[in-house]
């Protein structure tokens, strides 16, 4: 007789990511709980990057600009900075976070491929929506 093999969430979320390479990893094929967790995990990431590897101007800059949608007139205008000197702190710290978070693509957490510039790795983070002026 056939002995069925079950299988908890963590060990099914381990084999899933540990397999990955082998497999189809389209999001639309992954079981959602799966890719819940993976949004859930670089969400983390990114919040202990926005903390700890920015200043605080740039922290400011980065959640008025992509959490609030505001525009680069409306952060200069509230931080009584330039419009170049808005784009300058979001480039550099577009740049930090980038340099953070690529890394957890490299060991396999990505939620798809290694995005290509700044604006992919937030949208798959699901944190932002909108587009940034980031270009790798």
């Amino acid at each position: 007789m056939e002995q069925l093999i079950s299988l908890n969430e963590d060990e099914y979320v381990y084999l899933s990511e540990n397999l990955d390479i082998i497999t189809d990893n389209s999001p639309e094929r992954l079981p959602g709980y799966i890719m819940t967790e993976r949004k859930a995990n670089f969400k983390r990431l990114l919040n202990l990057a926005l903390e700890t590897e920015l200043d605080q101007t740039e922290q400011k800059c980065i959640k008025l600009r992509f959490y609030e949608e505001r525009s680069i007139s409306e952060i200069a205008e509230a931080l009584g900075l330039g419009r170049t000197q808005v784009y300058r702190i979001i480039d550099r710290a577009a740049d930090k976070l980038y340099g953070c978070l690529k890394y957890a693509y490299f060991c396999g957490f990505g939620l798809l491929k290694l995005p290509e510039n700044f604006e992919t790795l937030i949208k798959n983070g699901g944190v932002y929506e909108h587009s940034i002026i980031k270009h790798h």
